[in-house]
């Protein structure tokens, strides 16, 4: 299966981890944005606006690439994950969230409590 695993940026060395543990049982990940370095001012800073663009567009390429788009959740401080997850589902993508509901559209996707009840669901 090819997943796109999303989280705040904040979270980017654990969902490197969590890709890891996928690939060593063979899921394919479509596209590893924690290998980017921070962006000044978290992305909102004028002078890396081709760069955020460059970045925007790797992000929905890996998303329509996969078959599961997988959250896992946390505070954002930028909200990209949510925009992200909106993308996913407009294109069918099978949507999982990893952690506590964060808002009243949390509950409209397949979710799990834990990385490890999604890893033993998969």
């Amino acid at each position: 299966m090819k997943i796109y695993l999303a989280a705040p940026f904040g979270l980017a060395e654990e969902a490197k981890q969590k890709a890891a543990e996928l690939k060593a049982k063979n899921y394919q990940i479509t596209h590893e944005w924690w290998l980017d370095p921070p962006l000044p001012g978290n992305g909102r800073d004028p002078a890396t606006a081709d760069e955020c663009r460059l970045r925007a567009e790797n992000d929905l390429i890996g998303i329509m690439r996969c078959e599961a788009f997988v959250v896992l959740e946390g505070a954002s401080s930028t909200g990209g994950k949510f925009f992200e997850t909106g993308f996913a589902r407009a294109h069918g993508k099978r949507v999982v969230l990893i952690g506590a509901v964060e808002n009243v559209f949390g509950h409209d996707f397949e979710r799990y409590d834990t990385w490890e009840q999604f890893m033993e669901a998969i």
